[in-house]
């Protein structure tokens, strides 16, 4: 890929790309750190509807099993973890979200966009159904690589993204 040259979507796509992962890498300590105290702190033990299904009763403290929690507990810690979001400055446009999915979310879209750009020269498409996730990630890694020679540095990048 001696002379390959990319167009502006392209790199746009790959420099969007990357500030939704840097966006990603600051948030998740914060959020992952908060979720897992409060959880730590609430002790709370799986839904009955899941120990009836034949889950083994334990308590919750990994955030991503926050799903497994009875209603009202959920909402305890949905409330808790609102609380702390905002104490951290974490903006997001909807209240009920958290600001590390709407996060991810951004990244997954900026990673769809980089596919879609890089389509003319990989002949494959962000909605490829034939791609499981693994094959999706290495090909965005392979996109990032092949254009981060082209990307503005990252002053002129963020100056970009936070005018």
């Amino acid at each position: 890929m001696q002379n390959f040259k990319p167009t502006k979507e392209m790199i746009d796509a790959a420099e969007t790309l990357f500030v939704t992962m840097a966006h990603c890498q600051i948030i998740e300590p914060i959020v992952r750190g908060y979720e897992t105290k409060i959880l730590e702190d609430m002790q709370p033990h799986m839904a009955k509807k899941w120990i009836d299904h034949g889950c083994k009763d334990e308590i919750i403290t990994n955030p991503e099993h926050s799903y497994l929690l009875e209603d009202d507990a959920f909402a305890e810690y949905d409330r808790r973890c609102k609380v702390e979001r905002d104490k951290a400055g974490l903006y997001v446009a909807n209240d009920d979200h958290c600001p590390l999915l709407v996060a991810k979310n951004m990244k997954t879209d900026a990673e769809n966009i980089l596919l879609e750009a890089m389509q003319p020269l990989t002949k494959i498409s962000a909605t490829d159904a034939c791609m499981d996730i693994k094959t999706r990630d290495r090909l965005v890694d392979i996109c990032l690589k092949m254009l981060a020679p082209f990307v503005s540095d990252s002053d002129t990048v963020l100056k970009r993204f936070a005018a």
